[in-house]
């Protein structure tokens, strides 16, 4: 795997550049069968082209996680089913079945980044500790230029370093701290593989560690340089490199996963109400709708604009992704396991659950209220089922011979359901293959170069409610969803309204009735059928603050599947909340809904062992 510009554009730097990933073993037998293990010296590190040619190595390795991260972070959780197509390494994660051999259960891969990250971090340290000790005397501003650039290269090792061992542990549970010298593949292993006293640490001394790590050395923000090559501008590098506001995210979401929820929302809070810099996280931006007309009972927005965070980067939405190109040999297997065209194998598909979180969502229904006797609620207008934004045609598709279905026939589709007509349904979706979609936006199907998002502005969004929520600031929490957070300007939103599922519309409202698409816990909550929409019960929370706020954090999880579907969070989104509520059963009930009958007790009671939670490697001797 080459880095993402051309080194011929740079001095020296295709020499540095391989040799870094030789040191690191990532990818050598692509670049050259024949070139030797050469140890980084002082002599191939001496002008910055070289240093900024060696960062690069390190976003290549990072590129080579990506399937890993993928595959764990959903084939495990509760969205994505096998195929009759899927492989044998597929079957093993999605059965919990544990082999140290296979490539998704490894933790090689984030050694190699672990060990480039420490290579290149001593010889920063080695070679320029004039300019460290600076910092203890001198404002970051007064630095020179070349001084700067050697800090803030050494603040995107430190942000990789982390960002490897976060991930790392949040798969294997315990990982060895590997000691900084430790600079190759090898010198890892062998490590990992001797009678040493290795330190082994937990997913809390991971983040104390290196959250202190980071905070002490990037407090002044000095993180970042600039990649581009002389005569090229290309903003794309400030959200595909680590900058302060994917610092920030990986800082939040460290302190969200430990619970330690006032960090968690300091450093979320420090994108979302920035409004100064290079960038404009303060809320999620609401596009304009062709031929929107809030008269019509029945619509669809355009969702275009929301696609287009797939297709391309979005300067506005994304904080850090992980990007690739197929014309620069750089490909992922994302569509070669999701996608049903072409070469593409069609391993993976959605469980038929989470096509209902989109299927679900309802527009314009209004119901009558009844505090004083629930069970008189009752339904004026049943509106229209689905999220046109996020759902069909962007997070997932229906397929009939190759070609998606269309708007219209997907309405039609739903309002077979909206009407309990599921036998006419079973019929109409004869012969439809259901895709998960977003990462063929825009792309032919040899492709295979979809970037992946690593933090953007709507995942952050709903992290920063769950803290919200933890720590009591409810309103706040449903706010931040449904609204955004309001500074008189009209084209932002909060998740829920870009994806126009937060109106209120009056109609000339009696004081009993009532409609609202978004999020809003109080202490009547009528249960509707997911299908038609009907109001089947009621749940009384009144004087139930605790079981409230399980409500809330529940539909934060779920609003999480409907925006940041098969980005490779959802597994440790539910861990996050079983762990949160010391309720196993949050995570190992919808899971386990998504496997056939027979199978179901079994993957539940696997699953409510918190250690199946995470994979054995360095418990085993096949480590």
């Amino acid at each position: 795997m080459v880095s993402r510009y051309n080194f011929s554009f740079r001095k020296g730097a295709i020499a540095v550049g391989l040799l870094l990933l030789i040191l690191i073993q990532a990818c050598e037998k692509f670049l050259s069968p024949d070139l030797p293990n050469i140890a980084l010296t002082d002599e191939i590190f001496m002008e910055w082209d070289e240093y900024r040619s060696a960062g690069l190595g390190l976003y290549a390795l990072q590129q080579t996680l990506v399937d890993q991260m993928f595959v764990l972070g959903e084939v495990r959780a509760d969205m994505l089913i096998l195929t009759e197509n899927s492989t044998a390494a597929l079957e093993e994660v999605a059965h919990y079945e544990f082999n140290p051999d296979n490539e998704f259960m490894t933790p090689k891969g984030f050694y190699r980044l672990i060990a480039g990250s420490n290579a290149l971090a001593v010889k920063l340290e080695e070679n320029h500790s004039g300019i460290f000790e600076k910092l203890d005397s001198i404002a970051p501003d007064k630095l020179y230029e070349y001084e700067r650039n050697y800090i803030g290269l050494y603040s995107e090792v430190l942000c990789m370093r982390a960002w490897a061992y976060f991930n790392m542990v949040r798969i294997f549970g315990e990982v060895p701290y590997l000691p900084q010298e430790l600079k190759t593949e090898e010198e890892i292993n062998n490590y990992v593989l001797s009678d040493a006293d290795e330190s082994y640490k937990d997913l809390y001394a991971i983040v104390d560690l290196f959250t202190e790590q980071l905070e002490t050395f990037i407090g002044n923000d000095m993180i970042g340089v600039n990649y581009n090559s002389e005569g090229i501008n290309d903003d794309t590098w400030n959200v595909t490199t680590w900058k302060k506001w994917s610092y920030y995210a990986l800082m939040g979401q460290m302190f969200l996963t430990t619970e330690n929820y006032p960090r968690a929302i300091e450093f979320f809070e420090k994108i979302i109400y920035s409004q100064t810099g290079d960038y404009y996280f303060l809320n999620l931006k609401q596009y304009d709708l062709a031929g929107y007309n809030e008269d019509e009972l029945k619509y669809r927005p355009n969702n275009d604009y929301w696609k287009r965070m797939f297709s391309a980067f979005d300067m506005d939405e994304h904080m850090m992704a992980i990007w690739f190109n197929k014309e620069r040999k750089q490909q992922n297997r994302l569509q070669y396991f999701l996608s049903n065209k072409g070469i593409n194998i069609y391993a993976l598909a959605p469980a038929p659950l989470s096509i209902r979180n989109w299927e679900s969502q309802w527009h314009n229904a209004l119901f009558v209220r009844n505090e004083v006797d629930p069970e008189d609620m009752n339904m004026v207008e049943f509106g229209d089922p689905g999220d046109f934004v996020r759902g069909h045609g962007a997070s997932f598709a229906y397929m009939r011979n190759g070609i998606m279905m269309s708007d219209e026939e997907n309405d039609y589709m739903l309002d077979l359901k909206k009407n309990g007509m599921f036998a006419e349904v079973e019929n109409y979706m004869h012969g439809v293959d259901t895709v998960v979609y977003k990462y063929s936006i825009g792309k032919d199907p040899y492709d295979q170069d979809a970037h992946y998002s690593i933090f953007r502005a709507g995942s952050v969004h709903l992290y920063y409610a769950e803290a919200l929520n933890a720590v009591g600031r409810f309103r706040d929490a449903e706010d931040i969803i449904n609204r955004g957070i309001a500074f008189g300007e009209s084209s932002v939103s909060g998740v829920r309204r870009r994806a126009y599922l937060s109106f209120k519309k009056t109609f000339n409202l009696t004081p009993k009735q009532y409609v609202d698409e978004g999020i809003e816990i109080l202490d009547i909550m009528p249960v509707h059928d997911p299908y038609t929409n009907q109001i089947i019960g009621f749940r009384n929370y009144a004087g139930q603050q605790s079981a409230k706020t399980f409500l809330r954090d529940s539909l934060i999880i779920r609003e999480r599947a409907l925006e940041c579907a098969w980005e490779g969070e959802r597994f440790y989104d539910l861990v996050r909340m079983a762990e949160r509520w010391d309720t196993p059963a949050f995570l190992a009930d919808k899971v386990a809904a998504k496997y056939p009958a027979g199978r179901r007790e079994e993957i539940k009671s696997l699953l409510m062992n918190k250690e199946n939670w995470y994979l054995p490697y360095f418990k085993t001797s096949g480590k």
